[in-house]
């Protein structure tokens, strides 16, 4: 259940090797562009966060539209028409990035704002505050 954990076992994997998304700061929330550096070094874990996210959420968009070439999804004419057309192929195979750069650079979906205090009550639990840790993974269910 622990959301906590699930955002620290990313962050010791994927989120290592992936790039920390480029936000406006204007778009950051005031608690994060007026807080220390612990606070936005916590928010751009969970922008990294919120980027591999979209990234794949653009990827299934791409790969059930048909256009991806693989043809797991939609009607067999159309996978076989696109998965011909080298054209379309690379073309597809940009979408991802394009969109979840876009989706990103805007703001992104504002999940790094839902998660940060999940991620600050994890840093307090982990110096003896769990009563923080509960009362806002209740807040987020």
């Amino acid at each position: 259940m622990s959301t906590p954990d699930t955002i620290a076992s990313l962050s010791s994997s994927a989120l290592s090797s992936t790039p920390s998304p480029v936000v406006n700061q204007a778009l950051e929330p005031a608690s994060v562009r007026d807080g220390s550096p612990t606070v936005q070094k916590d928010y751009n874990e969970a922008l990294s966060f919120e980027s591999v996210l979209v990234n794949q959420l653009c990827q299934q968009l791409v790969s059930s539209t048909g256009m991806s070439g693989e043809g797991d999804s939609g009607s067999s004419s159309d996978s076989g028409s696109s998965s011909g057309d080298p054209t379309v192929s690379d073309f597809s195979s940009l979408l991802p990035g394009a969109l979840s750069s876009a989706i990103m650079s805007d703001g992104g979906l504002g999940l790094a704002a839902q998660i940060l205090p999940s991620i600050e009550a994890s840093a307090a639990g982990s110096s003896g505050s769990s009563s923080d840790t509960a009362a806002s993974g209740a807040t987020l269910s």
